[in-house]
Order: structure tokens, then sequence, then C-alpha cells
């Protein structure tokens, strides 16, 4: 995406995109480091070929929990690993073996998902992995594409918060926690906050793209930090979701919250833009419609994305639900049919047709949200007075309306496109264009349209969500009793 600022406000545009998927070799699931490195190499080219040399910056964001080692030479040591595959219950007895739940929770503040960097780690280190033998530096996938743009090293706060290595209350890496788990402290570089300026492109990339030597910027470098870093305001208390491949519901805090009931429902404390932490919980979201999309384009049915909401539209309402929590959405290569068989399973009407099934998707989403917002509202002891949704699940206005429906406040929706225009703006405040948070916000109110949906129907919604509440609470009565077993 390239970001263009007028003096008043921002615009962007898209330069292209590249697959991020994985590769199974061996039972282990890797990422494409070397794919993922030349999609940025070629939008630099086709920045640079589109407006010329000289850029403001360049800045990396990407999804949480991803990393990569180097060894004393400063060489990538492997294909980083794919990290939304769960580990083994081994993996996971090792861990809590070292440290007890809720120790880890109090230390990370972050939910107890096999999805974080540090259960990847404990697989590297049980397997005697040369990947972790011989790593002298541990860096978050963003601060990896950032070190092989400039060569410098660095680990940027927001990033680093998803590892389950870092402190939440002193906002740096836990060096008693990281020994006491089998790690080396010293292959974590110190922490960076967001908006700091890495170094310039390496000259070799310059002559291969085009671009001047342009200053790569550590932007908020988690996606959803970024996302989330210049949410609109509406007045007033508001709770935020950003909407894309996951859904993250939440609020920004000042500091940590640690508490029972958190570690519960699986709420994260998270790094925020401006050094603030982003209690959040996290969910698939449209993750498994696009897992649809792609198995459904494999057996010749090509559906745009609006054409799929006009079908969940047309089919009947409240037929049958699913969790997006259940970690089997997560790796099915036939999401259609992981999706009936979860139906089935749980004793509901099995949905057939495509309408159907996204429809199914999308109350199953909205339902999840009400779940989450209902966990949160318990939690903080007050209760939102609008939800705003960023990224481009607030595109849809079918899963915006039901949104609201379910969750029962005002919903205000955009900007759609919020992890690259906070991207940009964290960029702006590191070369001193602009000064804070508040005059990003300006900027992105002055450059974007929101839409408002005001919740309807809510007798019906109320209903569901009983029925869908009981549900899941049995889902998570067996979960708790997979886990002791």
């Amino acid at each position: 995406m390239a970001g263009r600022f007028d003096g008043n406000t921002l615009s962007l545009e898209n330069l292209g995109s590249f697959p991020n998927d994985y590769v199974r070799l061996a039972g282990v699931f890797y990422s494409s480091f070397l794919q993922l490195m030349s999609g940025v190499q070629e939008g630099m080219r086709k920045a640079s070929s589109i407006y010329g040399p000289d850029f403001a910056g360049i800045g990396i964001d990407s999804m949480g929990v991803s990393f990569g080692t180097l060894d004393q030479n400063g060489h990538l040591l492997s294909n980083p690993l794919y990290t939304r595959t769960p580990q083994e219950k081994e993996i996971v007895s090792a861990i809590f073996d070292s440290v007890g739940r809720e120790e880890l929770y109090g230390i990370t503040g972050l939910q107890l998902t096999k999805l974080n960097s540090l259960y990847h780690l404990m697989r590297l280190l049980r397997m005697d992995s040369p990947v972790i033998r011989n790593a002298r530096t541990f860096m978050m996938m963003p601060d990896l594409i950032n070190y092989f743009l400039t060569g410098r090293i660095t680990s940027e706060y927001t990033i680093s918060t998803t590892s389950h290595l870092m402190n939440a209350a002193s906002m740096t890496w836990d060096a008693g926690l990281i020994e006491r788990l089998g790690l080396d402290p010293d292959i974590f570089p110190a922490i960076c906050p967001a908006g700091s300026v890495v170094g310039k492109l390496k000259t070799s990339l310059s002559e291969e793209s085009g671009l001047a030597r342009v200053p790569v910027i550590s932007t908020a470098s988690h996606d959803t930090a970024a996302a989330l870093a210049f949410v609109p305001s509406q007045g007033g208390r508001s709770v935020y979701i950003s909407s894309g491949t996951w859904g993250m519901m939440g609020v920004d805090q000042e500091s940590p919250i640690i508490c029972g009931e958190g570690m519960k429902e699986n709420f994260a404390n998270e790094g925020g833009a401006f050094g603030n932490i982003r209690y959040i919980h996290n969910s698939l979201n449209l993750w498994i419609l696009k897992e649809c999309r792609i198995h459904w384009e494999g057996e010749g049915l090509e559906m745009t994305w609006d054409e799929l909401s006009v079908a969940a539209e047309k089919a009947p309402p409240f037929q049958s639900f699913i969790d997006p929590g259940d970690p089997v959405f997560l790796l099915s290569r036939d999401m259609p049919d992981t999706i009936r068989a979860w139906c089935h399973r749980t004793g509901q009407k099995v949905p057939g047709s495509v309408g159907e099934i996204v429809r199914c998707i999308y109350e199953s989403l909205a339902l999840k949200f009400r779940y989450t917002y209902d966990s949160l509202c318990s939690i903080l002891d007050w209760k939102p007075e609008s939800l705003n949704i960023v990224g481009g699940g607030g595109k849809d206005p079918l899963l915006s309306q039901m949104t609201a429906n379910a969750v029962g406040i005002p919903v205000v929706c955009g900007p759609y496109d919020a992890t690259a225009m906070g991207n940009i703006l964290m960029q702006m405040i590191a070369k001193g264009e602009i000064s804070n948070r508040d005059e990003g916000l300006e900027i992105l109110m002055r450059s974007c349209v929101l839409k408002n949906y005001e919740p309807i129907n809510r007798d019906r919604w109320e209903d569901t969500f009983a029925e869908y509440k009981r549900m899941i609470s049995q889902r998570k009565i067996e979960e708790e009793d997979r886990i002791v077993d």
C-alpha cells in the first residue's frame, strides 16, 4: 500500500498483494520467508515505477506470533514456522511443568493459546533443533523483514508482546521466565517503541527496486496494533473490533488487566502503538469465510465477497451456528465440510447451500462478538455506548448490521484500510510530520467515510443468543475435559 498526504487528507493506493501460505514438510508447517520477501521487494519496485524513487518511509507490519532466528553471522537459520498450527499436548505440558498457567498469565497477560511464539519455541527446544540451538538473535516477522531491508536488528514493542515472553507490566522481555523455559535471554534484542526509525534501505535493495535509500520505520509492527492505533471516536465510552482474518474485540488501557475471569475467557494484554495496552479477545473471523471461498473456487464456483454476502442474506436465518474459537477451523482445507461436520456433531441443522454456510458463519461471528462483549463488560464493570469496527470486515453491511443486532449498541464502521492507515500515520509521527495520536486521528477522520448501524430485531437476537451461549458453554466444558484428559 502506498500512502500520500496532501497536507489535509491521507489517500491510499493498493499496489498489489502476494500469498502468505504455509508449506508442510516432514510433518512441520513452515512459512515461505523468501516468498514474503519477494512480495515486499516487488511492491517496492512497483512503488518506485509509479511514484519515483523518493518516499518518506517504508513501514512493515504483519500478523503476530511468527518469528525467525539468525545465527552468529546474521544468517537466517530456517524458514520461520507457520504459527497458525496448534502445538501438541506434550509441548503444552512441558511449558506448564516449568511455569504454571496462572503464573504465566500473570507475567505475560496473554491468553494461553497454543499459537503463540512460546509454544513453537518449546517445540524447537524439544526437537533439539539447530534453529534454536544455534540461534544468536530472535526476531519477530516484521523485525526480521526490517533486518533484511536495512541490516539493523530491532525488536518493536507491539509485535514482541505477541511472543508470550514479555512482561506485561514492565513492557520488556522477562528474562526470568525465558531462562526457566530453557531459552537464552541474550538472543532477544532490546525493545524499541512503535514509531522508531530502524535505518535506511540497503544500497543493494535501493538499486534493485529503484527507490532511494528510504528510511525504514519500525511502525506499529503488529497489524492489529496498527489497525487500532487511530480508532475513530464518537464520544463516550466505546469498544472496538478489528475485523479481518481475525476478529479482535477490546478496549485500550493504560496498564494490564490481570484477573481470573480474563484468563478464563482468553483475554489478552497486547502492546498498543503508544505504549498502551490493548485488552482484547482474539478469535477467528473472516478466515473461515476466506477458506470456504478458496475451497469453492477449487470446485469451479467463483463468487465475489459481495455475491457471498447476498447469498447469505437470502438464506433462512438462525438455522445453525459454529464457535469460531474452535481450533478445528484453523487449518481445514475443506472448510465447508468442517462447518457441516461441526453442526452435525452439535445436533444442529446441517447447512447445505453456499448461502446457508455463509449465513451460518456471519451469524456465528456476530453472536461470538456478543459473547465476548458480555465478558468484557463484566471484567471492566462498565458498558460501552458504541462499538467501532475497523478493518475490511466492516465493509460488509450484512455482517455489520448483524453485529449491531447481536451486541445491542450502535456500530460505527471504518476505516476499512485501518492497518495501512495506522502504519503510515505512525511513520508520519516517526518522521516528525505530525506530533501525536490526536493529530493522526484528525487526519484519519478527514480522510475516510464512516458508516453507522443501529441495532434492530433485538428480541429475536436475544433469544438466539441465549441458545448460542448454552452451546458455547457446553463446548467449553468439553474442551476443559479434553485438557484434563
